[in-house]
């Protein structure tokens, strides 16, 4: 289950072409980092939620501002 939800944000490749890969690669290494915590399990899933969020919200707003650069 905890795996599921670090590779989660490898949604964001087929959506997000080169910047949701690269934003959900970093998200995806941000997950696995906190999977080798020692907090708990309910944690790391508020956290790695928290995680993806914050993923989604940076592919929109860079993705966002590269549309508003290029016109």
């Amino acid at each position: 289950m905890l795996m599921v939800l670090a590779l989660l944000p490898l949604v964001l490749v087929p959506l997000g072409g080169l910047i949701g890969g690269v934003t959900g690669a970093c998200a995806v290494l941000a997950n696995f980092a906190v999977v080798r915590t020692n907090v708990s399990r309910v944690a790391q899933v508020l956290i790695m939620m928290g995680v993806l969020l914050a993923a989604a919200v940076v592919w929109i707003v860079v993705a966002t501002a590269f549309q508003m650069a290029i016109g």
